[in-house]
């Protein structure tokens, strides 16, 4: 928590981020498809084009209705002005899957000043932000955590799946976290209640680190 908020990680955690240990990044997204489906009935998942191929899969399996919205285009060069039209599109309540560092598959990442645009785009349509993270991967663990901490501190309401597993040298370990970022104590509790329930139906408690 602290490693992927920073300095925020304290207030965060004890006020308003809901969090859960899960086996690896992957758990961790599939665990946030299923607290979608549960917690936001109806809402779709808008993934970047391209993304990680289980990206799509994942959360398909959840339950949830995937779109698209444009990230490179020719000679792997980012498309923001196709991005930003096309979460012109996206409906109030939806979810926004952003990479967090290190876009996988194509490297390719957005400077903080066009992550502001997407920040400003999806603040005025009521988005929720949804990051996946594999923090010291890039420019090392603080420079990669960055966007990820630009964006919880933007929204009242946000997802972050991190994986521990390959930056932290425990890859046969499985170490992933979901968080589930809210607007105040009250909703966090919520949240963590959630959290706790889909924990115990997939797979009980995960592995204990």
């Amino acid at each position: 928590l602290r490693q992927v908020l920073g300095s925020r990680a304290i207030a965060l955690g004890e006020q308003r981020a809901g969090c859960t240990q899960a086996p690896g990044g992957t758990g961790a997204l599939r665990l946030a498809g299923e607290f979608i489906a549960k917690c936001l009935p109806g809402r779709s998942i808008w993934l970047s084009d391209p993304t990680w191929p289980i990206h799509e899969t994942l959360f398909a399996a959840a339950g949830l209705r995937v779109q698209h919205y444009p990230y490179v285009g020719a000679e792997n060069r980012l498309d923001v002005d196709g991005m930003l039209a096309a979460l012109q599109q996206v409906p109030c309540g939806d979810v926004v899957l952003l990479h967090g560092c290190c876009h996988n598959p194509t490297g390719a990442n957005l400077t903080a000043d066009q992550m502001a645009q997407v920040i400003a785009l999806m603040q005025t349509k009521g988005a929720m932000p949804f990051i996946d993270i594999a923090s010291g991967l890039g420019d090392g663990l603080e420079a990669d955590a960055q966007i990820t901490r630009q964006i919880a501190s933007a929204f009242d309401n946000c997802l972050i799946a991190a994986s521990c597993s390959k930056n932290f040298g425990i890859y046969r370990e499985r170490t992933g976290i979901l968080m589930a970022v809210a607007r105040d104590a009250a909703e966090q509790g919520i949240a963590q209640q959630n959290l706790a329930f889909l924990n115990r139906q997939n797979y009980s408690f995960p592995p204990d680190h």
